[in-house]
């Protein structure tokens, strides 16, 4: 049930985001012979989505997977013309995708109209880029829906660049979209948030949705790694470099050539370090440690700080020039207390998935406990909020749901 309520409110926010009147998401399984099933519907009825949705794949089925279309003038186009002679035509403006999960021998087809406004078509360019990223965000809630039909057993993690991102932020849709804007280009990322807002899965996602996917994504903690030993961790060093070196080795750097390096807290990164970093950036070439030449290596570079860095720079903790080199493309994470009906959504999956760790059916938040989650600040974001809602399924094991006394006095 949760599963289908998660659907239900992603096609919610993807309307509101569009400024679509009406949607539906509908998944048909045996390509072209199969029924349509409406999965999830918002502003009509199920039998108008499914006709509309019959007709919607037969127009998508020379298509790439993915691939979006709009119509601006639908009722007056060939295209629905027997959908609006039948009375369950469509709205002026159209804007649709077909996915295809090839394995499972799957479609789905998602959905969106809106009356044009002053003749002018509501769905264009920026709508587009936004349905573009909403087809990876509804590829997993909408094969997650379909798969235990064609005998894919439940609980398999949906594939894909977005398969780990839950939400129905706007916040978070905003940060989704710039992730997908910037993911195929060279710029350097600098993501700055709070502890637990999801910095390092927004970089991954980059690195997976970026032409470097089938090379590697190195993570650098620069927090983790001695002062002493972070340069020749990054850069590497040559054989006698220094005592103890008895043989060459190359650096992280080297290790994610072609690949995407990912720094974390690069903030805490010391400042000579800070200076070779911004070195680097300049012109991609690596020295090792005691080393004389220079190699040239192909990485891009994503950071991430969840400390102030503007701050930093004025109090000298941290190269004014290396802040504005970062400045490529900056991305403010939200914090999850700014993320709204976030934290309900999260806490529903998260007490799914801790229950199925212990081979139970899911519990259900009671409403007052619900709204001591709603309420609480989460200084430590996701990871806190996963924390305590898995700790809380375990406290609740003799009972039928989890009360205000299963979660952490903390609350």
């Amino acid at each position: 049930v949760y599963k289908r309520q998660a659907l239900d409110r992603v096609l919610e926010a993807a309307c509101r985001r569009l400024g679509a009147e009406r949607g539906f998401v509908a998944v048909r399984r045996g390509f072209g012979k199969g029924r349509l099933d409406v999965l999830a519907v918002q502003g009509l009825n199920r039998v108008v989505a499914r006709a509309l949705g019959q007709r919607a794949l037969t127009l998508h089925a020379s298509d790439q997977d993915s691939e979006v279309r709009v119509w601006s003038q639908a009722t007056s186009g060939e295209d629905w013309a027997a959908e609006t002679e039948a009375d369950r035509g469509p709205r002026d403006s159209v804007l649709s995708f077909r996915v295809i999960d090839s394995d499972a021998s799957v479609e789905c087809i998602v959905y969106f109209d809106a009356e044009n406004q002053g003749g002018v078509a509501r769905f264009d360019a920026e709508s587009i880029a936004v349905a573009t990223t909403l087809v990876g965000m509804l590829r997993g809630a909408m094969f997650r829906e379909a798969r235990p039909s064609v005998g894919v057993a439940d609980g398999v993690q949906p594939a894909g660049p977005f398969a780990n991102i839950i939400t129905q932020s706007d916040r978070v849709m905003q940060v989704l979209e710039l992730c997908s804007k910037v993911a195929p280009s060279p710029y350097t990322v600098l993501f700055e948030g709070e502890t637990g807002t999801g910095k390092g899965l927004l970089a991954r996602l980059i690195h997976d949705l970026s032409d470097r996917r089938d090379h590697p994504l190195v993570v650098v903690n620069c927090a983790a790694i001695p002062e002493t030993l972070l340069e020749s961790e990054l850069f590497g060093h040559v054989k006698g470099a220094f005592t103890g070196a008895d043989r060459a080795k190359p650096g992280l750097i080297m290790t994610a050539s072609k690949g995407t390096l990912f720094l974390d807290e690069v903030g805490k990164m010391p400042l000579p370090m800070q200076a070779k970093l911004l070195q680097f950036l300049d012109d991609h070439r690596v020295r090792p440690v005691g080393g004389t030449e220079s190699v040239d290596v192909d990485v891009r570079v994503i950071c991430a700080s969840k400390r102030d860095l503007e701050g930093m720079v004025r109090d000298e903790e941290f190269l004014e020039d290396l802040y504005y080199r970062l400045l490529d493309f900056p991305i403010q994470v939200p914090p999850l207390r700014d993320r709204g009906a976030d934290i309900g959504l999260l806490a529903e999956v998260f007490v799914a998935r801790a229950s199925a760790r212990l081979g139970r059916e899911p519990l259900r938040l009671t409403r007052s406990a619900a709204a001591l989650l709603s309420s609480y600040t989460w200084p430590g974001n996701v990871r806190e909020l996963d924390k305590i809602v898995t700790r809380a399924v375990l406290m609740a094991s003799d009972d039928d749901r989890i009360r205000d006394r299963h979660l952490s006095e903390t609350l």
